[in-house]
């Protein structure tokens, strides 16, 4: 839900519009008298009730390439960078899959995709500087780059770090106290695990070797999506397993560091 209404506020960016106001109403201070108030840049008036700024700024093609840095860009969306450069987020989408390969939307990240397709910040730029072409941004819309960079902070990729967690000390609750009540044996308790740490561990290795192929030697392999978010998600359970079994071996462990 939290990620419908960011993408919602970010839509609102892209198509807010100036002295236009349904209600007739001029200079509307914050919070505004309905509910399509937007102030694009940061006066506290609403942009609908007020004529645009004068002026707009040609920059040159270095200049726009700085616009936002390359870390920036990791943490942004397809559609958080088309809004800063004042470009159709679906033909900035469509340029970059034709770029770099794979399914590329408006929604999607960065982060993932530099780990899915070899997106890398300096080349998205690139590509969205050319879309720009002689047009010049407009004032606002440089000015509400700090704006759109606050909503897409929000949209960082969330790992389940807690969910995955108490999953899995729920399950290994569950198997122990079957061992507890004698319905099942030690032996095939501490098999469960072991089996489990070893899919996990084979799963998120296999997915970090792909992903350094990928990234650092160009090996094409579109077979899976998402595998940098997998990747985490398998090393989390792979860290809470690691924990239990730990555990097991505890005056092993402790003996050695004795030594």
């Amino acid at each position: 839900m939290k990620k419908i209404i960011i993408l919602l506020l970010l839509v609102s960016l892209a198509f807010a519009q100036w002295d236009d106001c349904p209600l007739g109403m001029v200079n509307d201070t914050y919070p505004g008298e309905c509910s399509r108030y937007i102030d694009t840049n940061g006066d506290g008036i609403c942009d609908h009730s007020q004529p645009a700024p004068e002026g707009s700024v040609a920059l040159t093609e270095d200049e726009l390439h700085d616009l936002i840095a390359g870390q920036d860009v990791k943490n942004m969306t397809v559609l958080g960078v088309a809004l800063i450069y004042n470009i159709d987020a679906e033909e900035y989408a469509s340029a970059l899959q034709d770029e770099f390969g794979g399914e590329i939307t408006p929604q999607s990240h960065f982060l993932d995709l530099h780990g899915d397709f070899r997106v890398d910040p300096s080349t998205a730029k690139d590509i969205a500087v050319a879309m720009v072409g002689d047009s010049p941004i407009a004032l606002q819309q440089i000015q509400g780059i700090e704006q759109v960079q606050e909503i897409e902070e929000v949209r960082r990729t969330d790992y389940n770090l807690f969910p995955i967690t108490l999953i899995l000390l729920l399950a290994y609750a569950g198997t122990w106290a079957l061992t507890k009540k004698k319905k099942l044996g030690v032996a095939t308790h501490r098999k469960i695990w072991n089996v489990l740490l070893l899919a996990v561990f084979l799963v998120s290795g296999i997915l970090g070797i792909i992903l350094v192929l990928r990234i650092s030697h160009g090996l094409q392999f579109d077979l899976l999506k998402n595998m940098l978010f997998l990747h985490v998600e398998t090393g989390i359970a792979m860290a809470v397993i690691c924990v239990f079994h730990t555990a097991w071996h505890w005056p092993y462990f402790k003996n050695l560091l004795r030594k």
